[in-house]
């Protein structure tokens, strides 16, 4: 009997601890709401308030975050095509850039999110879908830098009448952006599949070598 109290107890103790550690986290994050600037300092702890406390507008968010992600991939081609094409395309250029966005946006929502999510299933993992495609769409944050120093450099471009400010790409803010996405998902991949940082590794390198095997595939095709 008394065997049977103290695992009562025990259990008891770790459901208190359990529930005081949620508390916690709610009330860090209801004093400020800000998973986008809070992803930054502390992903697991905003993975975990997004897991646990599903906003009604998130998916709408996580649609803006893959368009912003696609905007910003899309924006390196879109220039390059310009430079290319000249004044008299440019409208030509705005089309097809933003069927390029909105396929980029449905690219990586469902086919790239499907692959991370499948080959984390093969190593055991146990994350949703839907987990693995937060997980991508806050990932693509940083990218929000990159959008940000392309309208200052088009900006300033347009004033001084000079295209080449446009294509100006800063190697330090690629790093900073390349470093910080990846942080974000392996800290996801992690949190979400609950296996460790080494395995995080391997899914995301075997999807990367499997997409860039696809597209080094296309390319000979065409050449």
């Amino acid at each position: 009997m008394k065997k049977r109290r103290k695992n009562r107890k025990a259990k008891l103790n770790k459901e208190v601890q359990r529930l005081n550690g949620t508390t916690i986290i709610n009330q860090y994050f209801s004093k400020r709401m800000r998973t986008i600037l809070t992803i930054w300092t502390k992903p697991i702890e905003t993975f975990e308030y997004l897991d646990k406390n599903v906003d009604k507008d998130l998916n709408v968010k996580l649609n803006i975050l893959f368009l912003l992600g696609s905007f910003s991939l899309e924006n390196t081609k879109m220039i390059e095509n310009y430079k290319m094409a000249g004044d008299h395309s440019i409208g030509y250029i705005i089309i097809t850039s933003l069927i390029g966005i909105l396929f980029g946006a449905l690219f990586i929502k469902f086919v790239y999110v499907i692959a991370m999510w499948l080959v984390g299933k093969m190593l055991q993992g146990k994350a949703t879908r839907y987990q693995i495609q937060l997980v991508i769409a806050y990932a693509m944050i940083p990218c929000l830098i990159s959008l940000f120093f392309s309208f200052v450099l088009i900006t300033i471009a347009i004033i001084m009448n000079d295209i080449d400010f446009i294509g100006y790409q800063n190697p330090l803010t690629l790093f900073i952006i390349w470093i910080f996405g990846i942080r974000t998902m392996i800290n996801g991949i992690t949190k979400f599949n609950k296996y460790s940082y080494g395995y995080a590794w391997i899914n995301l390198c075997i999807v990367a070598v499997f997409f860039q095997g696809i597209i080094i595939g296309i390319k000979q095709l065409i050449n």
